[in-house]
């Protein structure tokens, strides 16, 4: 499945309309740098990109409380490192 395709489907399973899903996922992955792999499918995407588009499908419905689940899993250990100072 294409990584937009993926956050419209997320957004579509929790009551948007796909359209809306669809061009909020794009739009999501804009602002998040990634608008050039919107049409990558997940399997080609960095492990860090894979979790980015999840994350996009968790907020593409404007959600008014997330629960994140080891947020940090997956950076590399200078990014790990920097961000526990």
């Amino acid at each position: 499945m294409r990584a937009a395709d993926t956050i419209a489907f997320m957004g579509a399973l929790r009551g948007m309309p796909l359209k809306a899903a669809e061009q909020r996922g794009r739009e999501l992955m804009e602002e998040a740098g990634l608008g050039y792999a919107a049409d990558r499918q997940i399997r080609q995407l960095s492990k860090g990109m894979a979790q980015t588009v999840q994350l996009l499908g968790t907020i593409v419905h404007d959600p008014k409380l997330i629960v994140l689940d080891e947020p940090f899993s997956g950076l590399d250990a200078l990014n790990q490192a920097s961000s526990n100072a």
